[in-house]
């Protein structure tokens, strides 16, 4: 923020960063429906439904008005910091979620157990 000639690129790659993780979100969700386990898809859909509205749209709505100048003379800094903040929360909430909710141990497949002493 406090670079101002720099400031509307930063914002529009950050804007830009945003929108792409929303999309590889939804193509992530997507091809998981049909591979997943249930129980997983079950864990993670309680977070797949607020992920994108408050990771991608409400730090683009922040973005965009801290760019238009629609906030008037107010000091950007604080709401580029809940942008970020709101961009970082739900990537942080997903993989707590992922370790802690939806990783699913599918248990281990040994076609053949060695046996000491004998041999083949």
């Amino acid at each position: 923020p406090a670079q101002a000639g720099g400031q509307p690129l930063l914002l529009g790659l950050v804007g830009v960063l945003v929108l792409a993780r929303a999309v590889a979100w939804g193509v992530y969700r997507r091809r998981l429906a049909s591979r997943a386990a249930p129980r997983a898809l079950a864990a993670l859909e309680a977070w797949g439904r607020w992920l994108p509205y408050t990771g991608a749209a409400l730090p683009l709505a922040l973005l965009v008005l801290v760019a238009s100048g629609a906030l008037g003379t107010a000091p950007a800094a604080p709401w580029l910091v809940v942008a970020g903040l709101a961009a970082l929360a739900p990537g942080v909430a997903f993989k707590v979620a992922l370790v802690t909710r939806a990783g699913f141990n599918q248990g281990f497949a040994l076609t053949h157990l060695p046996v000491r002493g004998v041999r083949r």
